[in-house]
């Protein structure tokens, strides 16, 4: 996405059924309506920070979805924005207040068995709002995150660049055949790493991600 873009329109991507991975910016406030509808090929989306509305439909029936992350300025996501993710195992939300709901946002996706990652003192707040209780079976506690205080990830050629961490914060590197390529955990709230050029998974306590090297 361009660096400056802050909002991408109706049906922007609608049915890319080959578009894989999105390189995102960190000024996007808003995603419409349909904008990634049955991008069925996506198998993880980490929004930026900046994203705070996400309309209708936008991810309805992006069936390969297998991880889901947004940041702690989301408040609102529309009418079955998550619905039809057949193979959902986690999703997190770093919202300290649950984004409101519209309809049916996760229908016919299977949240009773998908694992959700929310901040350690909101946990209780998603247990009973709407929606969000459906998760519950499996929640998880992640670490709570001043707003604009997430793990930020950058890349630059040959390099990956992380800002944000908490002290001890544990980062592991993966290629996308599963090879392990670095460990470490954090202990100065930044951390960068040599790469070569490609797409790798990064998991920031065991919250993960997929990032393009260039």
């Amino acid at each position: 996405m361009g660096a400056n873009l802050e909002t991408i329109g109706n049906g922007a991507f609608f049915e890319c059924t080959a578009l894989k991975d999105i390189a995102w910016n960190d000024k996007l406030t808003r995603i419409d309506w349909s904008a990634f509808y049955s991008c069925k090929s996506l198998d993880d989306i980490t929004l930026p920070e900046s994203v705070e509305y996400i309309d209708d439909y936008v991810f309805q029936n992006c069936s390969g979805l297998l991880s889901v992350s947004l940041g702690s300025r989301v408040s609102h996501i529309g009418t079955e924005c998550f619905s039809g993710l057949s193979g959902l195992q986690q999703f997190s939300v770093y919202a300290v207040e649950p984004p409101s709901l519209g309809s049916y946002v996760f229908n016919l996706t299977p949240v009773g068995k998908c694992k959700l990652f929310v901040p350690e003192e909101s946990i209780d707040k998603y247990k009973e709002a709407e929606q969000w209780k459906d998760f519950m079976t499996t929640t998880t506690s992640i670490a709570s995150v001043s707003e604009g205080q997430m793990p930020l990830i950058r890349v630059a050629p040959g390099m990956l660049n992380i800002d944000n961490l908490n002290d001890g914060s544990a980062l592991s590197v993966y290629t996308l055949a599963g090879q392990k390529v670095y460990s470490a955990a954090s202990d100065s709230g930044s951390m960068s790493v040599a790469l070569q050029s490609g797409m790798y998974v990064v998991c920031i306590n065991d919250v993960a991600s997929k990032v393009l090297i260039p």
